[in-house]
């Protein structure tokens, strides 16, 4: 503690040191006048923080040199999750001119500075309380209209969002916007950096009306002052095309997109891991805009550049390798696209095992590519032997060209159709063992997941001896999947296997498949079994009125909010601690952040479940038309879902 003590003087020393040197007034006589008010002022606030045992410590407002010139490691602290992200950049600011120095001033500057370094080290708790520190000495130090009191407000602001205590964030966030606009005016960068800080903490909330003016006004600002080649100006353009894409404005986000990464290629950061990682999310947008080539050119850059700085046992290769193989066998390639998902397959394995589910997921898509070419394949023949057959009749006056006609037109009987068609039937067969092989992936993460969960808030067995059991691999060290998840690749494996009987001639086991993936679901999502059956019984009128009705939210989520909110409440009555009134509101409202996103994680899951039995269900219908389901049966289910609807 004494040392820790000693560290935060100096540290508040040196701080009043560099606020009371020459020059760093508005004046050189202004900040050489009061150089020795300074130097007491700092001797007083090493003093004062030794005696109390240094409880607190802090920080220094970014400069604006960040915005005279892009960094290409600027650029890449700022390409990570546009939601949930820890490193979104702050407000640049100016350290302003100051002519006085004194405790406050210094306190503000070390205070925001432990609040960064207790954050980048997990420290939650202390750290809101030097932020909040930060934010009553810059008020007292600079004033409430200083550029030094916003940058504190968006650093306490950008925790909170961090911490998803959205109801403290925004007015916050809100106060240095102000602060910012009163001292600089509406064409300014500093601005246009906090117009874009509100927009990502609407975005992290799904606001996207809100997001998207706030990040419009930005991008205008930032054109405006900037320029059209700041990386600043990139930066927007990109999120604001990531709310223009949720907001279903596909081709403007994408235009967007491409402005975005023509920027950053002509500042020469095209090479960099953010610049990679917008190219992946272009590139996903073009494909979903059937933009094949387009999006073939960017994987293949992004596949080059992984191979060259990580090398092809990385994960991200596979992740690359998986990708551009989608894009190249939409373009009919099969060759290749077998053979990049083969070293996806390969990669993963050596990466995570021969076992983990992300190698699932590979052998599924592995085996769906295989099915798709063989049918390809068959289509190609099929064309072929028409297109001959119509040349043999043609040409039936000459024996000749008869005999040639016969030959070519691929019949039973023909020798040159036999090699194509073992050559389907194998890739057939193939598929069927690759489909087989990721089922029993997917059913042993499964089993996993439901075990782990199984034994949460379990006391472990072993007593005082247990450390003499041999220490667990490295596979039961990784967290297994949750079991909604895992249960869902499992149906879609059945769903893939059923195909690849369906393709070679197996209706019974493709139909034992599709309904054994229909007992899955229901066994996995006893809620929307039991909703469905309810569906049944209710009076004809009602059932309307529960179509449209999603999953429901985990169990204490939908009183979670609310049973938090009383709490806090009763905390803030009853309790004369302004601590822990604080705690209390941070956690009812960390609580109910929580309960909102797996609510809406349960809506996205129940969406796919209905996707994937309405599939299974459409399928199911075909077989069972040829004698091999139940038909009756079949069709109650199905609108009992309500696929028709959907």
């Amino acid at each position: 503690m004494r040392r820790a003590a000693q560290a935060l003087a100096a540290r508040l020393a040196a701080a009043s040191a560099k606020a009371a040197a020459p020059g760093a007034g508005i004046c050189g006589q202004a900040a050489s006048g009061r150089r020795g008010t300074g130097a007491a002022a700092a001797a007083a606030a090493a003093a004062t923080v030794l005696a109390a045992g240094a409880q607190w410590g802090l920080a220094e407002a970014p400069h604006p040199a960040r915005e005279q010139q892009p960094k290409a490691e600027q650029q890449q602290g700022q390409e990570g999750q546009q939601v949930d992200c820890a490193n979104c950049p702050d407000v640049s600011l100016e350290d302003q001119p100051v002519a006085i120095s004194n405790s406050a001033t210094a306190q503000w500057r070390v205070f925001t500075d432990m609040g960064r370094e207790l954050v980048q080290q997990g420290r939650h708790g202390e750290a809101e309380r030097y932020f909040k520190k930060a934010v009553e000495m810059a008020r007292e130090g600079f004033g409430e209209d200083d550029p030094h009191m916003a940058s504190a407000c968006n650093n306490l602001a950008e925790f909170y969002r961090i911490r998803r205590q959205y109801d403290a964030a925004e007015p916050l966030y809100r106060q240095a916007l102000e602060v910012l606009t009163r001292a600089y005016g509406l064409h300014d960068a500093r601005v246009a950096f906090a117009l874009h800080n509100l927009g990502g903490f609407y975005l992290s909330q799904r606001k996207l009306e809100q997001a998207a003016e706030c990040y419009e006004q930005a991008l205008k600002m930032k054109l405006e002052v900037l320029g059209t080649g700041h990386s600043e100006t990139s930066n927007s353009m990109y999120h604001l095309a990531e709310v223009r894409w949720q907001q279903g404005h596909h081709d403007a986000a994408v235009r967007l997109m491409e402005h975005s990464l023509e920027i950053m290629e002509a500042q020469g950061v095209g090479a960099t891991p953010g610049c990679v990682r917008r190219r992946g999310r272009l590139a996903e947008m073009l494909l979903e805009r059937d933009r094949v080539d387009d999006a073939e050119k960017l994987l293949r850059n992004i596949l080059g550049y992984v191979e060259s700085t990580q090398g092809l046992e990385h994960a991200n290769y596979a992740n690359a390798a998986e990708n551009l193989a989608a894009a190249v066998q939409r373009k009919g390639r099969w060759d290749e696209a077998r053979e990049l998902m083969h070293k996806a397959l390969e990669t993963r394995s050596t990466h995570v095992g021969a076992r983990h589910p992300v190698v699932a997921i590979t052998l599924r898509k592995l085996a769906e590519l295989e099915l798709a070419a063989a049918d390809a394949e068959e289509a190609v023949a099929a064309a072929a032997g028409n297109s001959s057959a119509a040349g043999a009749a043609s040409a039936a006056s000459s024996s000749s060209s008869s005999s040639k006609a016969g030959s070519k037109a691929g019949g039973k009987g023909s020798p040159a159709a036999a090699p194509q068609l073992s050559l389907r039937e194998r890739e057939r067969r193939q598929a069927v063992a690759i489909a087989e092989e990721a089922l029993s992936i997917a059913q042993q993460a499964y089993g996993e997941s439901l075990e782990w969960h199984r034994k949460q808030g379990q006391p472990e067995s072993g007593g005082l001896l247990g450390w003499l059991r041999p220490k667990p691999t490295l596979a039961a060290l990784r967290r297994p999947q949750r079991p909604d998840s895992a249960a869902l690749e499992v149906g879609h494996c059945l769903h893939t296997l059923s195909h690849a009987h369906t393709a070679v001639a197996q209706p019974a086991a493709a139909a034992t498949d599709l309904e054994n993936g229909l007992k899955l679901l229901d066994d996995a999502f006893p809620e929307a079994a039991a909703s469905r059956a309810a569906r049944v019984v209710e009076p004809e009128e009602q059932r309307a009125d529960h179509q449209e009705v999603s999953a429901p939210p985990p169990r204490g989520a939908a009183g979670g909010s609310s049973s938090s909110g009383s709490s806090g409440k009763d905390t803030e009555g009853g309790s004369g601690s302004e601590e822990a009134d604080v705690n209390a509101r941070a956690a009812a409202n960390l609580a109910a952040a929580k309960s909102a996103k797996e609510t809406a994680r349960a809506q996205r899951v129940e969406q796919a479940r209905k996707q994937l039995a309405c599939a299974m269900l459409a399928e199911l219908v075909v077989l069972a038309a040829g004698g091999q389901a139940d038909l009756a049966a079949v069709q109650e289910r199905w609108a009992q879902e309500g696929c028709a609807a959907s």
